[in-house]
């Protein structure tokens, strides 16, 4: 996929603008990753869960 350098740079301006952050900033851009991070870590929990619960709950369904 192919996306222009205006385009990008766009959002990178965008981004900044609406989380308050510099990118070029070392500490910010640790911030800025750590947070992704811990999304990304947040959501594959959650998912985990979900399926935990979900396998949990089929036997009983099965046997209504």
């Amino acid at each position: 996929m192919h996306v222009h350098y205006n385009t990008v740079r766009n959002r990178i301006v965008r981004i900044e603008e609406l989380l308050d952050v510099d990118v070029r900033d070392v500490e910010d851009r640790f911030r800025l990753e750590t947070a992704l991070r811990m999304y990304a870590l947040t959501e594959a929990l959650v998912r985990a869960d979900e399926a935990v619960t979900s396998s949990h709950l089929e036997p009983d369904l099965m046997a209504r």
